[in-house]
């Protein structure tokens, strides 16, 4: 039996967790796979304190480390055979994981669509269907050595890497062309806060680093990770 890891990182997430968790519940099954949800908590005692009235255990650092430091340490404490990447805001559909699991394990590295939609998952009107979460092997994300560690774009930055270390990601895109889950936009994500959306100074600087990183000839980083207590 091989197994898909799903490894979340919430940050003030107390809002749009459990419906994040209960649409993994829904989750269809795939013959010859399991499904593992893994969760972080970034430091938010109100997201950490509603898992727990849950009974949902999770991982938790006590400082602010970002979605990328805390999905390579994830990673380090979590054995699997692909590696997915969500967020804590997002919802996916009921054939999420058995419709992209098969060309991630087949490729190597893929991207679920999302749906970009308001707060009540109402599409924008505006490109709303986008190439969203990662879903990757172990083998490749062991060969990339994890994400950046900065707090936007890395991404995009590993896809980047996985097709310079030869993943047809192109090709394994062309296989994947149904949306797959809810990505939601809000005044508290990443891509809305002036610090770091799409215009910021910020966001274009890390841009920049990673640049000069692949410009260099490099493919593996060495990650970031933090410190992790497990509670439930």
């Amino acid at each position: 039996m091989k197994t898909c890891a799903v490894l979340i990182s919430a940050y003030k997430a107390e809002k749009w967790i459990l419906s994040c968790l209960n649409g993994f519940k829904k989750q269809e099954m795939l013959d010859g796979w399991q499904w593992k949800i893994v969760v972080g908590v970034d430091s938010c005692k109100n997201t950490s304190d509603l898992l727990l009235k849950n009974k949902i255990g999770h991982y938790w650092s006590n400082k602010n480390v970002g979605v990328y430091v805390m999905l390579n340490s994830l990673w380090k404490k979590t054995e699997a055979d692909i590696y997915m990447q969500f967020d804590a805001d997002d919802i996916p559909l009921p054939n999420l994981l058995k419709t992209a699991v098969p060309i991630a394990w087949e490729f190597g590295f893929v991207r679920a669509k999302e749906i970009r939609c308001d707060e009540n998952l109402n599409p924008l009107k505006r490109q709303p269907t986008k190439d969203g979460k990662t879903l990757i092997t172990s083998s490749v994300l062991n060969q990339l050595g994890g994400w950046h560690h900065y707090r936007t774009s890395c991404d995009t930055d590993i896809r980047n890497r996985a097709k310079r270390l030869g993943c047809k990601v192109k090709i394994a895109q062309e296989k994947l062309t149904t949306p797959l889950l809810f990505r939601r936009r809000h005044n508290q994500s990443l891509t809305k806060s002036p610090e770091t959306n799409m215009k910021s100074d910020y966001r274009a600087w890390a841009r920049k680093e990673m640049e000069k990183f692949r410009e260099s000839g490099k493919i593996k980083v060495n990650p970031i990770i933090t410190n992790l207590e497990w509670k439930e």
